[in-house]
């Protein structure tokens, strides 16, 4: 008899289209606009090749502007308007998972559903991945090129952990004083759950559950928290773990994605199981996720995409624009 496969029941691109819109249903960076598309990376995202080239304008000067005179032989002298440019490198990435039976159920919208929801839940993942990464190699040439003006610090690894090297209200003011008189920009703090749950367990007054809000998060003291404990904890020091928390704006990354051939596979192996049968369906992206203000300035080592470790590396970045265009501080505590 012949065996159908998902790939039978639905066309591939339709499929495609199915998970990328779970993605951003499911997507918490995404929802927050933190991660936004922009067409002008779709249409590189598309492109051929592995790496694209992102203009930027440069902001005039401000300040006082000219004051007119009768005077004709004073002339006023136009600020220039400069661009520049950032490298963004296409990343293409794939998924797979096996089950015993999907090829029973495949022409149920059932089956359809849960393979589209399992490629959407790790597709996201990768994506949390990749812009958690990312961040962590600004960071990191932010310490190493620009003397640390995007990071507040106060955890410390000695001595005793007192309430100023806590997660609190006060610590994100002092935090939003990096970006000086635009730090009015930042409006979501990426934490880790024990950063969260500690501040509901000392200030849960401040809370405003996404319920009453309507937005689809938690705000504390007015900024929307977006929680993922893939932020990660630091624990070189046992007993003095450091969180890293992200003082971040919608708009920091732009996002494009492209189709790619053969998005979709599903193998069959009649054999596994002692003669059940198994199906393996793989999913391939090809996607564009790139933090604003920066050029990433080192080829993948596979010569196609970036790894994680990459997208982590100080010498993967440079930043491009002034500090006070890069809506961005990395807050260090010790809960």
């Amino acid at each position: 008899m012949a065996y159908t496969r998902l790939t039978d029941v639905v066309p591939v691109k339709t499929f495609a289209k199915i998970v990328e819109g779970k993605i951003i249903e499911n997507s918490k960076f995404r929802q927050s606009g933190v991660v936004v598309a922009d067409p002008r990376i779709q249409a590189k995202a598309a492109s051929a090749g592995f790496e694209t080239t992102l203009p930027f304008w440069n902001a005039p000067a401000g300040g006082e502007a000219d004051t007119m005179s009768d005077d004709a032989s004073v002339k006023s002298t136009p600020s220039k308007v400069t661009q520049g440019s950032m490298t963004a490198r296409v990343l293409s990435r794939s998924k797979s998972f096996s089950a015993m039976d999907i090829a029973d159920y495949a022409s149920d919208s059932a089956a359809i559903d849960y393979a589209a929801s399992q490629f959407a839940r790790l597709w996201v993942s990768d994506e949390e991945s990749v812009l958690l990464a990312t961040l962590n190699g600004l960071i990191a040439d932010n310490v190493a090129n620009d003397s640390g003006d995007m990071r507040y610090v106060k955890s410390i690894t000695t001595g005793t952990i007192a309430a100023a090297n806590k997660m609190s209200g006060s610590l994100l003011i002092d935090a939003r004083r990096q970006l000086g008189d635009v730090g009015s920009q930042l409006s979501f703090v990426v934490m880790h759950s024990d950063v969260v749950n500690n501040l509901r367990q000392l200030e849960g007054n401040a809370f405003v559950p996404a319920s009453r809000t309507d937005i689809g998060f938690d705000t504390y003291y007015g900024y929307r928290i977006i929680e993922t404990d893939n932020v990660g904890i630091d624990t070189t020091v046992a007993s003095y773990p450091v969180y890293s928390s992200y003082f971040v704006a919608p708009g920091l990354f732009g996002y494009g994605s492209a189709t790619v051939d053969k998005p979709l596979v599903d193998v069959r192996d009649e054999l596994a199981g002692m003669g059940s049968g198994q199906d393996t369906i793989l999913g391939r992206r090809r996607y564009l996720l790139h933090a604003l203000g920066f050029t990433n300035k080192v080829a993948p080592t596979n010569g196609i995409s970036q790894t994680n470790a990459e997208l982590s590396a100080a010498a993967t970045w440079d930043r491009v624009m002034a500090r006070k265009m890069i809506p961005l501080v990395q807050i260090k505590t010790n809960g």
